[in-house]
């Protein structure tokens, strides 16, 4: 069977897609709505759907910003340095986390050099791009943790 969110194909015995970790709902298609489903999904990758990874890491990175904002917090007076790790972690979060997000905020941003932008598609290269672009703040999280346990 294959997943109607992201198109996966699951065993009978799963309950939650392994891709996307959707619910699985079995149900007899017609042999129009297969072939329907077979051309559309090779048509493209959808570079939209948070796989489980992207999940996963979301959670984490938000976790952390809660986890460093409290520990900056109660180990020293400089919120400064608390507010500004945690929101590194949030960005990056959300950079995970939402793709239509960031493919809107793309698109936005291509709108002022060119025309059509609405009709075009994310591909791979933009896929690990986006992901690759959390490092930058990753490294200033770390760099300002650092600073802020020299000052305390």
């Amino acid at each position: 069977m294959l997943c109607d969110f992201c198109g996966y194909k699951n065993n009978k015995t799963d309950s939650e897609c392994p891709n996307c970790g959707r619910e699985v709902v079995y149900r007899e298609l017609s042999d129009e709505e297969i072939s329907e489903n077979i051309s559309r999904l090779a048509d493209k990758t959808d570079y939209l759907i948070p796989t489980r990874f992207d999940i996963v890491m979301k959670w984490g990175f938000f976790a952390l910003a809660l986890t460093s904002f409290v520990v900056n917090l109660v180990l020293g007076k400089h919120i400064f340095f608390a507010l500004i790790i945690s929101v590194c972690f949030v960005l990056s979060a959300l950079t995970y986390g939402y793709p239509k997000l960031c493919w809107e905020m793309e698109k936005y941003k291509l709108k002022i050099r060119a025309n059509y932008v609405d009709d075009l598609t994310p591909n791979s290269i933009w896929s690990i791009q986006r992901k690759m672009s959390c490092l930058p703040f990753i490294v200033l999280a770390v760099i300002l943790t650092l600073l802020f346990y020299r000052l305390v």
